[in-house]
């Protein structure tokens, strides 16, 4: 009888708050920051290349459903060597955008709720540091980023990025759009103003999330003109 007792409370109480404990941590993984980099590491022979840039990974939750994901990644150009908080609050920018695209949090981004339930698309992200230098810049995109695109098959564990994010400064930006316009690859700049950068046919796949220079020049002349 003791030993029926026990069965019972094991099955009853025990057993259900496990898995509840289980079920709870595989959603905290899921939420974390580094939980589509860990599925794309530690699950590199099992991703099907669709394209240069697109990787198939299908798995089962904790209830036995069945997940397929569509990795895609990121390259974030920052500063991350400079004294300091700017650059950093870049990256952190950055980072925090994906991980809400990711696990769907419209905090920030009212419109990220408005995204297909069934959309199957999450990015994986790197972050490189400019040290505000258009040289050293572009010598890691042609040298460690580009190169990317000739493998056959595409290798998972060094992914070609679906965009370019980033450079801050417009000096840096401007080779960095120029080398992705002849690769084809999107650029979006958080913060360069330049309007050079506004000739698309110098820089056909760049864009910002700020209006160019020329916002400011019509707003200081019409402060001053009629201040």
């Amino acid at each position: 009888m003791a030993l029926f007792t026990q069965l019972r409370l094991l099955v009853l109480v025990v057993l259900p708050k496990i898995l509840a404990a289980v079920q709870q941590r595989w959603q905290q993984d899921q939420q974390s920051l580094s939980y589509y980099d860990d599925l794309r590491a530690h699950n590199a022979s099992d991703l099907e290349a669709l394209s240069k840039d697109v990787f198939r990974f299908t798995d089962s939750d904790s209830q036995g459903q069945e997940r397929t994901y569509h990795l895609r990644h990121l390259s974030a150009f920052t500063v991350m060597s400079s004294i300091g908080s700017a650059g950093y609050s870049d990256a952190a920018a950055f980072l925090l955008a994906v991980h809400h695209f990711n696990n769907r949090i419209s905090t920030v981004v009212p419109e990220i709720s408005q995204i297909a339930s069934d959309c199957s698309i999450m990015f994986t992200i790197e972050l490189i540091d400019t040290m505000y230098s258009p040289i050293k810049s572009a010598g890691h995109l042609i040298k460690d980023i580009l190169p990317r695109e000739k493998p056959e098959p595409p290798d998972p564990m060094l992914p070609y990025p679906t965009a370019l994010l980033g450079a801050g400064r417009s000096a840096v930006s401007s080779p960095l759009a120029i080398l992705a316009g002849v690769h084809g690859l999107t650029q979006i700049s958080p913060s360069s103003t330049s309007t050079s950068l506004d000739n698309k046919g110098q820089y056909p796949t760049f864009g910002r999330i700020i209006p160019s220079a020329i916002g400011d020049a019509y707003a200081a002349v019409d402060y001053l003109s009629n201040g």
